[in-house]
């Protein structure tokens, strides 16, 4: 004879006693091409979330698709993250590295994919960013759509 197990749901426990499992994902990419030709800072994509607790953390997994216009000029930039306004997460650092770096035509840095685990302590709807910092414009550059996109995951705690 065959018996059926039915639950609602199964949860592993941790070593120090807490259940910490995946409780929502939310993915987004963009639609279309996102064109840069300055050294403005900007909104590349954004992506929202509604925690179901304010101990939970969301892990962010963002993704840079990034093409640099052909030139043999130097460029350089950085990626951050945003939590609505707030910054989060950077690629600088103070020893002056960069998210990208190119120097006569060949990339010396590059950093198109980002992880980040957020603690942001609330249940209203959140809205991060992919942010785009160029340093220098040179040639201008492209956000691939398909490629630049974010995962958001609401971690329990």
């Amino acid at each position: 004879t065959m018996s059926t197990l039915r639950v609602d749901s199964i949860r592993g426990q941790t070593a120090d006693g807490t259940n910490r499992y995946v409780v929502q994902v939310v993915f987004g990419a963009l639609d279309s091409d996102v064109n840069y030709s300055s050294t403005a800072v900007a909104d590349i994509f954004s992506l929202s979330i509604t925690p179901s607790s304010t101990s939970n953390k969301i892990l962010i997994f963002g993704s840079m698709g990034h093409y640099i216009n052909n030139s043999n000029a130097t460029d350089s930039g950085d990626y951050l993250i945003k939590r609505g306004s707030t910054q989060v997460f950077a690629t600088d650092t103070d020893l002056g590295r960069f998210g990208y770096f190119r120097s006569d035509g060949h990339i010396k840095t590059w950093k198109p994919m980002m992880t980040f685990l957020d603690s942001p302590a609330t249940t209203s709807s959140i809205t991060y960013k992919l942010v785009h910092d160029p340093h220098t414009y040179n040639s201008g550059g492209t956000f691939g759509k398909d490629v630049t996109s974010l995962t958001l995951m609401e971690i329990a705690q």
